[in-house]
């Protein structure tokens, strides 16, 4: 069976479905949330962990979903996990992030938010 998830150009399996909505549903508001009490995003996933994130369940294997270290795919590691990426601005404080959610055969999507619009 193929999900159509909107703004997904793919159709999907039903766990790589699940994978892309656990994290926009967990990690993204996180991480949104976050940044409104810390004036920036978190460092990392392992951040995010420490300050209470209850970590997704990757539908391939049962267990937690984990940051992978790397935007690459790896059929090995990646099913189901995601790479976050803090991104540092000129000030060297995290102003953006990326996060690269990944599926059984490759990168499902790359999130990225849109810049926040200057005063």
């Amino acid at each position: 069976m193929l999900i159509f998830i909107p703004g997904c150009k793919k159709r999907l399996s039903p766990n790589d479905a699940l994978t892309l909505a656990r994290v926009r549903e967990t990690v993204v508001p996180f991480v949104m949330d976050y940044s409104i009490s810390n004036w920036q995003f978190p460092e990392s996933y392992k951040a995010m962990l420490a300050e209470g994130l209850k970590p997704p369940v990757n539908p391939y294997t049962g267990g937690p979903m984990i940051d992978t270290g790397t935007e690459q795919f790896d059929p090995q590691t990646s099913p189901g996990n995601f790479h976050y990426v803090p991104v540092k601005d000129e000030a060297g404080m995290i102003g953006n992030f990326s996060i690269y959610v990944f599926g059984k055969k490759g990168l499902l999507r790359h999130i990225r938010p849109s810049p926040l619009a200057a005063d």
